[in-house]
C-alpha cells in the first residue's frame, strides 16, 4: 500500500513539474547538466535501480540516502536563497515595465515628430524640385525664344538686303547673303504656320527666282547665242555719214593693244600698293577694311580660278575639233594663281611684321636679371594679341576657301618660328631663372600656335596634322634649346652629350651660340667645342648627314634636377 502511494506521489509530482518541450529545451541550452535528475525523461525506479543495481549494494543505502539528503538540503538552501532574493523582483519588474512603456511612449512620440518632419522636408523638396523644373522650363524657353528672335532679326534684315542687292545686280555680296539667308530660314520650318514668317520664307523664294531670271537675261546680253554677234543699224540717208570713221578702222587695233596694256599696269599697282613698302624694310599693319579686301581678292581670284578651267574646257568641247588646241587659257590661270600666292603672303606678312616688335623686346630684356619665374612676359601677351586680332578675321573671310586657310596658318609657322629661335639666340646672357622664364614663354607660344586655326572661334576644330607637325617640330627645338641653356656645362662630356641628345642636328654654329647664350667665354668655349667634334666626328663621303651620326652618339643619363621642378612647374601653372 505505502509503494501504491508513494507512485501516486510521484505521478502527480511528474504531472506537475511536467513542462513543455520548447521550454524544457530552452532551460538545457541556459543551463546544460549531465545531471539524471535535472532530465525531463526522470524515472525514479531507474535511478534507484541505478544506484543499487544488486542486493549486495543495499549494504551502502545509509550512506546513499545521507548524501541525497545532503543534496536535498543544499537544494532547499539554494531554493530558499532564490525566493528570498526574488521577493521584490515582481515590484521591481512591474516598475521597470512602466518605465519601459513610458520611454517606448517617448520614443514613439519623437519618431512620430520625425516622420511628421520628414514628410513636411519631401513635401518642401517637391515643391522647390516642381519650381526648379519650372525655371528650368522657363529658362530652356527664354533661350529658345530669344535666339528665335534673333534669327528672325536676321532673316528679315538678310531678306531685306537680299532684295535691295538683286535690283543693284550685286552678284557677289549676294552669293553669299543668299546662303546665310538660307541657312537661317532653315531654323523656321516649324514656324511655317505663321503668317509673318509664311510671307518672309516667299519673299525669298521670289527673290532666288528674280535673281536667277535676271543673272540669265545678264548672260544673254552679255554672250549672245550662235546664230545671232547683232543687226545693223539701217544706213542713214546722209551720203556723208561713215565716212571718217572708216579711215580709222583698220588701224583702231593699235589702240585696243596700247588700252590693254594701261589696264594691265593699272591693276598691277593697285595689288603692289596693298603692300605699303616703306622706307627700308619696315610694313604698315593692314586695317580691318585692307585685310577683308585682301581675303575677298583672295576668294575671288579663288573663283575665277576655277570658273577659267570650268571655260577653258567647256570651249573645248564646243568648238570644232580643229580649234581645240588653240584654247589655252593657262596663261589667265597662272594670274589667277600668283594673285592667290600674293594674297596669302601679304596676310602672312602683315601678322608677321605685327609680332616683329615682340621678339625684338624678348631679345633686349635683361635674362640676367630675372630673379624669380612668374607668368608668362608681356611680348608673349603682345604676341597673342595679334594674333586673336587677325586670324579670326581672316578665318571668317576665308570660310568659303578653308584651303587657303590652312595655307596662311602654315606660311605663318614657318615664317615665325625660325625668326623667333634667331631671337632666342640673341638673348644673351641668360641665367638659370631667367632660361626658366624663357622656357615657359616658350611653352605658352607653342600651345598659342597649335590652337592658332581655331583660336577666337566657338566651334573648335582639330588643326590640319600638317601644321600641328609644323609646329610642335619647330618649338620643341625651342624649348630643347633653351634646356640645353639651362643644364650646367661641367663636367663637360655631360655638356656635350646632352647637346646631341637635345639636338640632333649637332651643328657647331648652334652649339656656340647656345655658349654664348649661357655667357661662357671664348677660352672656354674653345674645348667645350672641340670635345662636340671629338663627340660627333665628320661623316664619310657618301655618308648621311651629321644628323644621323647624331643620333647614335651616347646620352647622359638623366637631366638635371632643374630641368624637372621646371616642368612641373609648367605642368601646374597650366
Amino acid at each position: 500500500k505505502m509503494e501504491e502511494e508513494e507512485l501516486e506521489f510521484v505521478e502527480e509530482l511528474e504531472a506537475v513539474l511536467q513542462l513543455t518541450p520548447e521550454v524544457q529545451l530552452a532551460i538545457e541550452q541556459v543551463f546544460p547538466s549531465q545531471d539524471p535528475l535535472d532530465r525531463a525523461d526522470f524515472n525514479a525506479v531507474e535511478y534507484i535501480n541505478t544506484l543499487f543495481p544488486t542486493e549486495q549494494s543495499l549494504a551502502n543505502i545509509d550512506e546513499v540516502v545521507n548524501k541525497i539528503r545532503l543534496k536535498i538540503r543544499r537544494l532547499d538552501d539554494n531554493i530558499r536563497t532564490v525566493v528570498r532574493g526574488q521577493t521584490n523582483v515582481g515590484q521591481d519588474g512591474r516598475q521597470a515595465l512602466e518605465e519601459a512603456q513610458k520611454a517606448i511612449q517617448q520614443l514613439f512620440g519623437k519618431i512620430k515628430d520625425i516622420k511628421d518632419k520628414a514628410e513636411k522636408s519631401e513635401q518642401m523638396v517637391k515643391e522647390i524640385t516642381r519650381d526648379i523644373k519650372q525655371l528650368d522650363h522657363a529658362k530652356r524657353h527664354l533661350t529658345t525664344s530669344i535666339t528665335t528672335l534673333n534669327h528672325l532679326h536676321m532673316l528679315a534684315g538678310g531678306v531685306d538686303s537680299l532684295e535691295a542687292m538683286t535690283r543693284r545686280r550685286q552678284y557677289g555680296e549676294v552669293a553669299n547673303l543668299l546662303q546665310g539667308v538660307m541657312n537661317v530660314l532653315e531654323h523656321f520650318h516649324k514656324y511655317m504656320g505663321i503668317p509673318q514668317i509664311r510671307q518672309l520664307s516667299e519673299r525669298v523664294k521670289a527673290a532666288q527666282t528674280e535673281l536667277g531670271q535676271q543673272i540669265l537675261v545678264d548672260f544673254e546680253e552679255a554672250f549672245p547665242s550662235q546664230g545671232t554677234k547683232p543687226k545693223k543699224p539701217k544706213a542713214p540717208d546722209n551720203p556723208f555719214h561713215g565716212i571718217v570713221s572708216k579711215c580709222f578702222e583698220p588701224h583702231l587695233y593699235v589702240y585696243i593693244e596700247s588700252q590693254d596694256k594701261t589696264t594691265t599696269s593699272s591693276g598691277g599697282l593697285t595689288i603692289s600698293s596693298l603692300l605699303k613698302e616703306k622706307e627700308g624694310s619696315e610694313v604698315a599693319k593692314f586695317t580691318l577694311e585692307e585685310l577683308c579686301l585682301i581675303c575677298s581678292i583672295l576668294s575671288t581670284a579663288e573663283y575665277c580660278l576655277a570658273t577659267t578651267q570650268q571655260l577653258e574646257e567647256k570651249l573645248k568641247e564646243k568648238v570644232d575639233v580643229s580649234l581645240t588646241e588653240r584654247i589655252n587659257l593657262m596663261g589667265e590661270m597662272d594670274t589667277f594663281s600668283t594673285v592667290i600666292s600674293s594674297s596669302i603672303q601679304l596676310l602672312v606678312q602683315d601678322l608677321d611684321a605685327a609680332c616683329d616688335p615682340a621678339l625684338t623686346a624678348m631679345s633686349k630684356m635683361q635674362w640676367q636679371n630675372v630673379e624669380h619665374v612668374g607668368d608668362q612676359s608681356p611680348y608673349v601677351t603682345s604676341v597673342i594679341l595679334h594674333i586673336k586680332q587677325n586670324v579670326p578675321i581672316i578665318r571668317d573671310n576665308l570660310a568659303s576657301t578653308r584651303k587657303y586657310f590652312t595655307q596662311f596658318c602654315i606660311k605663318f609657322a614657318n615664317s615665325f618660328i625660325p625668326k623667333f629661335i634667331t631671337h632666342l639666340f640673341k638673348c644673351k646672357p641668360i641665367s638659370m631663372v631667367g632660361a626658366e622664364q624663357l622656357l615657359l614663354d616658350t611653352h605658352s607660344l607653342k600651345m598659342v600656335l597649335l590652337d592658332l586655326p581655331s583660336i577666337g572661334s566657338q566651334v573648335v576644330r582639330k588643326a590640319p596634322a600638317s601644321y600641328t607637325k609644323i609646329v610642335v617640330k619647330g618649338m620643341t627645338r625651342a624649348e630643347m634649346i633653351l634646356k640645353v641653356v639651362m643644364a650646367p656645362h661641367e663636367p663637360l662630356v655631360v655638356f656635350v652629350d646632352n647637346y646631341i641628345k637635345l639636338l640632333t642636328d649637332c651643328n657647331a654654329e648652334t652649339f656656340q651660340k647656345i655658349l654664348d647664350m649661357k655667357g661662357l667665354k671664348r677660352s672656354e668655349q674653345s674645348s667645350m667645342l672641340e670635345l662636340l667634334r671629338q663627340r660627333v666626328p665628320t661623316p664619310p663621303s657618301g655618308a648621311e648627314g651629321s644628323s644621323s651620326l647624331c643620333l647614335m652618339a651616347p646620352t647622359p643619363e638623366q637631366e638635371s634636377s632643374r630641368i624637372r621642378k621646371l616642368e612641373k612647374l609648367i605642368k601646374k601653372r597650366l
